[in-house]
Formats: C-alpha cells, structure tokens, sequence
C-alpha cells in the first residue's frame, strides 16, 4: 500500500512541476504589452548572449528555448498518465489551437 501512495505522490509532484514549467516556458518566451522584449530576451543580454541570431531577425534563440522547455513540460506531464501519447497529442494541439486563438483576436483588437 504504501508504493502505491509514493507512486501517487511522485506523479502529483512531476505534473506539479511540468505545470511550473510550462508557466516558466511561457513567461520567458512570451512578450508581454508592457515590455518591449521578453523576460528571455533580457535574461539572455544579461548573460552576454544574443537573444536572435541576426541582429533583431532570424532565429529567435529565447524563443526555440522558450518552445523546446514547454515541449518538455508537456512531455513529462504525460508521462504520468496512463495514454503517454495520446495525452502528449491533446496537449500539444490544444496549445498550438489556442495560440492561433489568442494571436487571431490580439491583432483584431
């Protein structure tokens, strides 16, 4: 009985922890109305990093990590559940749906 409960409470932790991460994710990729540039972006000048790989064009180096870390969050949430892939599926599309969703009414208004 009690594998059982360090089992519940291991997988409570770990999706505890990808929740806090993918917040981190979006936090640090994201690019707020009040800032000029994300939480990455700064993060990355103050170590002396370049946050894009061509001055301000090409790649966006704050945010392919910001992308890769929610990737992982995503990941490791499913990971705790029974259907690991199906789960991994829904919560990847489900975040790509409602980024168009909120990218599509944020430029409408």
């Amino acid at each position: 009985m009690e594998e059982c409960k360090n089992c519940n409470l291991k997988k409570f932790l770990m999706r505890g922890f990808s929740v806090c991460l993918a917040i981190f994710a979006l936090v640090f990729g994201g690019t707020w109305k009040f800032h000029n540039m994300s939480y990455g972006d700064r993060i990355f000048s103050r170590i002396g990093l370049p946050a894009w790989s061509n001055g301000t064009e090409g790649f966006h180096y704050s945010g392919i990590f910001a992308l890769i870390l929610f990737c992982l969050a995503c990941f490791l949430f499913a990971t705790t559940t029974k259907e690991k892939g199906k789960t991994f599926r829904i919560l990847i599309l489900s975040s790509i749906c409602i980024g168009i969703f909120i990218s599509f009414f944020s430029a409408a208004i």
